[in-house]
């Protein structure tokens, strides 16, 4: 924690120096309230006769250490709320950082409701901790010895009763906060759950009311919050014991000194103003313990979710790419990571245009793509998903990657982006394994959408902003028109800033996919890795998608990750998987005469030795491109 808190170390010294003025004003006024009593109220100076000036001159004296006091307790409470929060904003930043370096299967492993819990309630905790240390600890630490001081200065014997019980009240308090310390991890996992429940009910509220699962999302959420409130429960239970015996214990003392006291005063050894005056230290004191309790507590609760904010903190990334950018003049601008110009930026549908040198075979083949031997595996399975797969796609070439659920095909669409590493093996792009590839660099050049296009809440054009923040209007209707959006989007009140819903939830899944499509086309890259992108489509639109996308594009490379025929058939080249290898690799009419495992694939969507269903489609598909021009 030191790294954060030295950032901001002079805002703590002087919020710490503020509240030493502060308790030093508390500690001065039971001296004076005993001079006002013996020597103003009492007159035991002049000879019995009160006196007035005395009460008056002591009185605002007295009033004038409460202004000082206060004003210093205030400027106390600004420091240290800003040294704390400070503290907390770097460290919620650090941590959505270190966040967006993970890689996927790091976020699986802390969970997204987790994630959430500490980068917001622990970091406030941790917040709550250090602003009740700099002004906790010094207010108690001063308020409790200075009041034991100055009550041996004052009395000796009342001093002495005072600190017999301040190992008795310690002993109590390490007891309780034991107990307690652990309680409080067990609390903020349970926080975590609720947050993820949460989240995924809100994110799938449709599925939930579309199964009328809202009772059994409701006692489910209930479970958790009992679990929760059970938690919570315990740890009152377990520190509200401590207040009253500390209290009880306090007020035994006051009534050991008042008895004491009283019996000095019949034999002159003490005055009345001084009883009032070791009085009102012991409250001082009984104040100082009882807020040493709530310190502790906070403390106790700050240090737990330190602990797992440290856990994210601390976790470096086990995707960190090299030094790799490209090649300077082969089509790369200069900075922003190695950024392609291959885009639809200046390339109207039926241009032909792929931008300056990406042909098939300029260069080292810009767009290539090639996994040799790869092996992959995700952590706790029993088998890998992918085993010893080789393969190779041609810079300009579009290959469609078929199979059963769980072959491997979204693996294998993770493994060209890096999302995931694989286990053995290589994957190459460009010629450059993807390890030594900057990861900015290497995700600038392959482009990646996916079944599932998340949008964000706010504007249309906010988010195709996403794949290029410096786009123009003109590109961005570019991009729509490729995407088959921009019939859609041009309806909409407002066009390009027609407002977005919060996930999308305003748009159809189609609409979703088309704008998620357009948004990758905008950030152009080599190499457009669609996984499943178009599957909310009908056919007619996902034809009239893809020739636009051919004909704007036609030097990319393209891997369709897909589970439709119709969808593979628009490939020049098809590649099937099972069991994790490549079990077939050709053209629609080659693997359909040839191959049992991809014939197999088409009798099950269109009937065995209905290969005129097959041409029935391609009818539709040829008949929604007419209806559009």
């Amino acid at each position: 924690m030191w790294r954060y808190v030295r950032r901001y170390l002079p805002f703590g010294i002087i919020a710490a120096l503020l509240m030493v003025g502060e308790v030093t004003m508390d500690l001065v006024q039971p001296d004076l309230m005993s001079r006002v009593v013996d020597e103003g109220v009492l007159g035991t100076s002049t000879g019995g006769v009160p006196d007035a000036g005395l009460i008056t001159r002591l009185g605002a004296m007295m009033l004038g250490l409460v202004v000082v006091g206060g004003a210093c307790g205030s400027l106390n409470n600004a420091f240290s709320h800003l040294f704390a929060q400070n503290v907390g904003n770097d460290m919620r930043k650090d941590a959505l950082e270190r966040i967006m370096g993970m890689s996927l299967r790091q976020l699986e492993g802390f969970g997204a409701g987790s994630l959430i819990t500490r980068v917001t309630n622990d970091v406030s905790e941790v917040q709550t901790y250090i602003a009740t240390f700099i002004r906790g600890m010094v207010r108690t630490d001063m308020l409790t010895v200075g009041s034991a001081l100055f009550l041996l200065r004052l009395n000796p014997t009342f001093g002495l009763i005072a600190l017999c019980a301040v190992p008795l009240i310690a002993g109590m308090l390490a007891w309780f906060l034991t107990r307690a310390d652990p309680m409080f991890l067990r609390l903020q996992a349970r926080l975590d759950a609720v947050n993820a429940l949460m989240r995924e009910d809100v994110s799938a509220i449709r599925t939930v009311k579309a199964c009328v699962r809202e009772a059994y999302e409701k006692a489910r959420f209930g479970a958790a919050n009992d679990a929760l409130i059970r938690d919570q429960l315990r740890v009152l239970v377990t520190l509200a014991f401590m207040n009253p015996l500390v209290n009880a214990i306090v007020y035994l003392i006051m009534a050991s000194i008042v008895i004491l006291g009283s019996g000095q005063v019949a034999t002159g050894a003490t005055t009345p103003g001084a009883i009032v005056a070791a009085l009102t230290y012991l409250t001082q004191m009984l104040n100082g313990l009882l807020m040493l309790v709530m310190v502790f507590q906070d403390v106790s609760r700050g240090r737990a979710s330190w602990s797992r904010l440290r856990e994210v903190l601390r976790t470096e990334p086990d995707i960190v790419g090299g030094a790799y950018r490209g090649e300077r003049g082969a089509g790369v601008e200069e900075g922003a990571g190695g950024r392609s110009v291959a885009s639809v930026r200046g390339a109207g549908v039926g241009e032909g245009a792929g931008g300056p040198g990406h042909g098939p075979g300029h260069g080292r083949g810009r767009g290539l793509v090639e996994l040799r031997d790869v092996t992959f595996a995700y952590p706790g399975a029993a088998e890998p998903v992918l085993r010893r797969l080789s393969l190779r796609v041609k810079p300009g070439e579009t290959v469609a990657v078929m199979g059963a659920t769980g072959c491997g095909k979204t693996t294998l669409a993770s493994l060209v982006p890096r999302f995931l590493d694989a286990g053995t093996g290589q994957v190459l792009v460009d010629g450059v394994d993807v390890r030594d590839w900057d990861v900015r660099a290497l995700r600038d050049r392959v482009t990646v959408a996916l079944q599932d296009a998340e949008l964000v809440s706010g504007t249309v054009r906010s988010n195709l902003a996403w794949g290029d923040p410096d786009a123009s209007d003109d590109e961005m209707w570019r991009a729509l028109a490729v995407a088959q959006a921009d019939g859609f989007v041009a309806e909409m009140p407002g066009g390009l800033d027609a407002p977005i819903a919060q996930a999308g939830a305003s748009l159809s899944g189609g609409q979703r996919q088309r704008l998620g499509l357009a948004r990758a086309l905008l950030r152009g890259g080599e190499v457009l890795v669609l996984d499943d992108a178009t599957s909310a489509l009908d056919l007619g639109t996902e034809a009239a998608l893809y020739a636009a996308l051919q004909a704007a594009l036609p030097a990319m490379t393209k891997i369709v990750v897909c589970q439709r025929v119709a969808t593979a058939r628009r490939a020049g080249r098809i590649i099937v998987l099972d069991g994790g290898r490549v079990v077939a690799d050709g053209t629609h009419e080659g693997l359909l005469a040839g191959n049992n495992a991809y014939r197999a694939i088409y009798e099950s969507q269109f009937g065995a030795g209905d290969e005129g269903r097959g041409l029935a489609v391609a009818a539709t598909e040829e008949g929604g491109r007419d209806g559009r021009r």
